[in-house]
């Protein structure tokens, strides 16, 4: 074996190992944000809806991106304790009126206007179960196409020198 040879194979041996490791943050990556895309999930599937009643009329006032916003005083009762917060939302409440407010299962004073919406959770893990494949395609196209692990060595090494 030449040294041109020695060096294509040490190359493609460098690019193989650098992609099985970069595979393996990725997966550790993904079960990160799995996780914590179902920790979202499980908070939206044991959120709760009762009855609350705004305690006074709603202030305006105007976020930073210019939309209009409504604070109101609401309290609102879980089993036989009663809570109260000041809430946010988009629309305004009079005093007296009803409304409908989401809380977690497990913490009834963390009141919500808005239910949890399952745009995050869908993400998180949709996108994580993305990088592990791309991730692990990877591994198997440099374990299958040696010039493609050589050329992979010789841009690793390139970067980390440069």
């Amino acid at each position: 074996m030449g040294v041109g040879e020695e060096i294509y194979s040490g190359a493609a041996q460098f690019g193989r190992i650098w992609t099985y490791l970069g595979a393996i943050i990725a997966s550790v990556l993904a079960v990160v944000m799995i996780g914590f895309g179902l920790y979202l999930l499980f908070l939206r599937l044991t959120q709760r809806q009762t009855a609350g009643m705004a305690m006074e009329d709603s202030k305006e006032h105007v976020d930073k991106d210019g939309k209009k916003l409504y604070t109101t005083p609401i309290s609102w009762t879980v089993g036989a304790s009663e809570y109260h917060a000041t809430l946010t939302g988009e629309s305004a409440l009079h005093n007296g009126q009803s409304v409908t407010i989401y809380y977690g299962m497990f913490s009834p004073r963390s009141g919500s206007l808005e239910p949890i919406s399952w745009t995050a959770p869908a993400a998180l893990i949709s996108g994580a179960i993305f990088i592990a494949l791309v991730a692990w395609a990877w591994v198997y196209i440099t374990r299958r196409y040696k010039f493609v692990a050589a050329a992979t060595g010789v841009s690793d090494v390139y970067r980390l020198l440069k």
